[in-house]
């Protein structure tokens, strides 16, 4: 889409006269510049996108509000939930895959991890914050 965007710019510049073929390159080289800018913000948004997807995301979601009774119960548990279980799992096997294929340096590995470790957090939060009854053991677990 960018690049039709900047040929159709190049298209109508050249049919106008020299002063606005100039003006027209300037507005155009600002344009292709500010595109440029924006890249990062696109990596970070697709490795975000990507950390949920791998992380199945709407599943934990889904296993949080499944829990239904437990966030009512007014017992404390001594194991933790099987959603918590099945995210740790998921983040070793995840963690074991980056790390072992030796491709990737490390610091793309530790920008990766971070991704998955914020998108872990974020996901918590989002299914915490579906639970519509809670006692304070059940916040207690949340912790």
């Amino acid at each position: 889409a960018i690049v039709v965007d900047i040929t159709s710019n190049l298209c109508n510049t050249e049919d106008s006269d020299m002063s606005n073929d100039e003006e027209g390159e300037e507005s155009l080289i600002s344009y292709a510049q500010e595109v440029i800018s924006m890249a990062p913000v696109f990596v970070k948004q697709s490795c975000h996108l990507s950390a949920v997807r791998s992380l199945s995301g709407k599943e934990l979601i889904f296993k949080i509000v499944c829990c239904g009774k437990a966030w009512t119960d007014n017992n404390f548990k001594e194991y933790s939930n099987d959603y918590v279980d099945d995210l740790c799992e998921r983040a070793s096997l995840l963690w074991g895959h980056i790390a072992s294929r030796g491709r990737l340096p490390p610091p793309a590995q530790r920008l990766m991890w971070g991704h998955l470790v914020r998108s872990s957090f974020m996901l918590l939060l989002e299914g915490f914050s579906k639970v519509s009854t809670c006692s304070t053991e059940g916040r207690s677990l949340m912790s």
